[in-house]
């Protein structure tokens, strides 16, 4: 049994007949997505080719599968991209700093060479080091600023388990949702719990089981992502609820909107979601949501806006990682794949675009 989605683009013309990059399939959606090249940082409009991953610049880069992105405090994205962590600097030259392009070669490796097993999401320290969840591994790893991988924690098993500890004697399943606190530490989004790991390796559960009578005793569906602000809050979009929860520092959770299923702006609990993939939160307290094909805001005042994809010409098709940087810009990984095998985790050549949509 294999999961497949499929996506199919063609050549069409707008209304002016003057041409168009187009996504049509059977089942009848239809997008334009010329108007996408205006917010365009790397990756590939143009069509599918033979090549899986290509580094280079603009869009003579290829992304297989774009997902979890971060930036760091220079203006460098960095990207999941299956088993390779990208890395796309400020003039838009894609690199790889981690990783294999072939998958299915070796699961799991440190050091220059190192192989990941699914990677999901990545967030970026002060220091410039990457730390990306390896989803199949169930381990959290560290990439230093010039590539070289260590785990930073968990155990490498084909069994994913719950365990705090230090370094390699906890234990995640399946770790998701990644981002990094301003003082170092390291916020993982593991099935319904939250989990924070120290700059020295030490794994703790900080919310979503009963440990104590502040954060743990709050529980949380299926955590899609996690996003830290400058004061140290952990936001996490929980799948299983439908709604965006805070977490303070002294681990009080509270909700700050949503709450049910469905495709409503409003206030608080008044708004509803869909399906989430990523989270951010500025330097002002905004949080960005990628809900199914929608990009969404919700003030700290917990007011649910739509950004792009309900109406007009600025339209996503797959949007998955959200990340902003220091002056506002939100950067969005577009996840264009035209067929994966879920349970091999093998696919055929995808378009994968990261966009710069600015500050909003």
């Amino acid at each position: 049994m294999t999961g497949i989605t499929f996506l199919c683009f063609q050549a069409c013309e707008k209304e002016d007949n003057t041409p168009a990059i187009c996504y049509n399939c059977p089942h009848g959606h239809d997008y334009d997505l010329t108007e996408m090249q205006d917010y365009f940082l790397a990756g590939n409009l143009k069509g599918l080719d033979d090549a899986h991953f290509r580094d280079g610049q603009g869009d003579i880069a290829r992304f297989l599968n774009p997902r979890g992105i971060a930036v760091d405090t220079f203006g460098n994205v960095y990207v999941s991209d299956i088993s390779t962590i990208r890395k796309i600097n400020t003039d838009g030259i894609v690199t790889t700093l981690a990783g294999r392009s072939v998958m299915n070669d070796v699961e799991y490796a440190d050091g220059w060479t190192a192989a990941f097993n699914n990677t999901v999401d990545v967030g970026v320290d002060g220091q410039g080091n990457v730390y990306v969840a390896d989803f199949n591994n169930h381990l959290i790893r560290k990439i230093s600023p010039v590539g070289f991988v260590t785990t930073l924690a968990g155990k490498l098993s084909y069994q994913c388990d719950y365990a705090d500890g230090q370094g390699t004697d906890a234990k995640f399943c399946s770790p998701y949702g990644i981002a990094v606190s301003v003082d170092g530490n390291v916020f993982v989004a593991d099935g319904n719990l939250i989990r924070k790991i120290t700059s020295d390796g030490n794994v703790t559960t900080y919310a979503g089981a009963a440990i104590d009578e502040q954060g743990g005793d709050t529980q949380f569906g299926h955590i899609a992502d996690l996003a830290v602000d400058m004061q140290g809050n952990v936001y996490a979009a929980d799948n299983g609820n439908y709604n965006i929860r805070k977490i303070t520092p002294d681990r009080m959770v509270t909700t700050v909107a949503g709450g049910t299923y469905g495709y409503v702006d409003g206030q608080g609990d008044a708004a509803s979601f869909l399906f989430f993939k990523g989270i951010a939160v500025d330097a002002n307290g905004n949080i960005y949501v990628t809900d199914e094909d929608k990009i969404r805001k919700i003030t700290p005042e917990g007011k649910v806006t739509t950004l792009f994809g309900s109406t007009g010409s600025y339209k996503f098709i797959g949007p998955y990682g959200l990340a902003v940087d220091a002056l506002g810009n939100v950067y969005v990984s577009d996840n264009l794949i035209p067929k994966y095998d879920l349970f091999s985790y093998t696919a055929e050549p995808g378009i994968g675009i990261i966009y710069n949509i600015g500050p909003q």
